[in-house]
């Protein structure tokens, strides 16, 4: 349990960080070079308010309390895998620093992607209009970041349950039905209420721009995390990485 809780606390502390600075930059600061220092923010108050709490937070709870790099019976047979924690294999300032700049990469990713596909009108529905406005903005910039952390996170879990699969699809699909709930809100029960993005959300998913660009973002923040875990497994392994291979070459 010893290890397991550092390997936990480790991956809970690095991805807390990351997603953090992706979506802070991504939403605030980058943002505030085109909206005049006017401190407006590219997503409405409810997304920035329930990123930490609903969208992205049980996936990285679920690896906080059940992760493993390996199961039990590993562990205790190979004591080499114990010199995880003194030898700061799975955090230290080095580790911080690539976490860091992988939220800014998706940042930058997810936000000039974003607004590019926005620029020169984007995207016109079928009566013309232009579908290029900052709700669609904030829409298409929120959703991509959530669902670019959330997947960011899966791609790195060793150890899947029911458990991890059902709160890596909660934060896309809170942000689909929330999202979706207060910009088609019509004072039902005579509850008088106005959100700012009023409409948004049917006019957001039925634009293919609006499609395109969040598989863009997700293609383009993913794969090389990918290819970068595939090369350092083969040339540079961790003690895990290589005691893993060797099971599964004695299984064959």
């Amino acid at each position: 349990h010893g290890r397991w809780a550092y390997y936990r606390m480790c991956r809970f502390l690095r991805y807390f960080f990351y997603k953090s600075f992706a979506f802070t930059l991504a939403a605030q600061f980058f943002f505030a070079f085109y909206n005049g220092a006017s401190a407006k923010t590219a997503c409405d108050a409810f997304t920035l308010s329930m990123y930490n709490v609903i969208f992205t937070t049980f996936p990285i709870l679920a690896v906080g309390l059940l992760e493993q790099d390996t199961d039990a019976e590993t562990s205790m047979k190979y004591p080499m895998l114990y010199g995880a924690g003194p030898n700061n294999v799975y955090f230290s300032w080095t580790k911080f620093g690539k976490d860091v700049l992988r939220g800014l990469f998706h940042a930058i990713l997810a936000y000039f992607l974003v607004t590019d596909a926005m620029n020169g009108d984007g995207q016109s529905d079928r009566h013309g209009m232009s579908q290029s406005d900052y709700a669609t903005l904030s829409a298409l910039l929120s959703f991509s970041i959530v669902l670019l952390v959330n997947l960011q996170l899966a791609i790195e879990i060793r150890f899947w349950t029911w458990i991890h699969v059902l709160s890596i699809f909660i934060g896309p699909v809170a942000w689909v039905f929330i999202f979706g709930f207060l910009s088609s809100w019509n004072d039902w029960l005579g509850i008088n209420f106005v959100y700012e993005f009023h409409g948004a959300f049917a006019r957001a998913l039925g634009n293919p721009m609006f499609w395109a660009t969040i598989v863009l973002v997700q293609a383009g923040g993913l794969l090389p995390n990918v290819y970068g875990m595939t090369l350092r497994e083969h040339f540079f392994p961790k003690p895990i990485d290589v005691i893993t291979r060797l099971k599964s070459s004695s299984r064959h």
